[in-house]
């Protein structure tokens, strides 16, 4: 079992594959209520829908890597809590409150760690990266890659270009150094990376 958090309040969260298993104080000193939501694994058919969204969706898998992920993402990736059932010591009808809130700090968790949302499902995060990565390559294997125009940029070093030599200084700006001159070093590193083999 993976504690995840334990705050002020005592709520602990542990996230195991296909179960959320949060502990709370009971009501009489040294009891504790523990609830546990039990959460459909990802079937294999499901996974590999998940690794093709992601290897064909940069913007999707782009939001996981930047912990930049909505509601939405989580539903295109096939991490939703449908199915979801939850049961208590506390013997309440459920969801009952010691449920809603280890559901509820989950959530909070996903914000921060979204990655961390695979581990419920039985996935493992990094095996995902992995294969989304092979996905990729395998898509690109035969594919030809058209060689980069010659180069038309002159090479003298002195050459400005144009949109740098008409750049407006914005209202920030108070160097005395225009900046299209700041700006030059890094139009020439970025030219010399496209230009050279990748």
């Amino acid at each position: 079992m993976n504690a995840l958090r334990k705050d002020p309040k005592a709520l602990t969260l542990a996230v195991e594959p296909g179960r959320i298993i949060g502990a709370v104080p009971g009501a009489r000193p040294g009891q504790e209520e523990v609830n546990v939501w039990t959460v459909p694994c990802m079937s294999e058919a499901e996974t590999e829908g998940l690794i093709r969204s992601f290897a064909e969706d940069v913007l999707l898998y782009g939001g996981w890597c930047a912990k930049q992920v909505t509601a939405l993402d989580l539903q295109r990736a096939g991490l939703t809590e449908a199915g979801w059932h939850s049961s208590c010591s506390c013997a309440a009808p459920q969801p009952c409150r010691h449920a809603q809130s280890a559901l509820f700090r989950y959530r909070e968790m996903i914000k921060e760690r979204p990655w961390e949302a695979f581990e419920v499902f039985g996935l493992q995060p990094e095996h995902i990266r992995q294969r989304v990565r092979e996905a990729r390559k395998a898509a690109m294997q035969g594919v030809s890659v058209p060689p980069l125009p010659a180069r038309s940029v002159p090479e003298a070093d002195d050459w400005r270009p144009p949109v740098l030599s008409a750049a407006a200084a914005p209202s920030f700006w108070n160097r005395e150094t225009p900046i299209g001159e700041w700006l030059l070093p890094i139009y020439r590193t970025a030219r010399r990376y496209c230009e050279s083999d990748i």
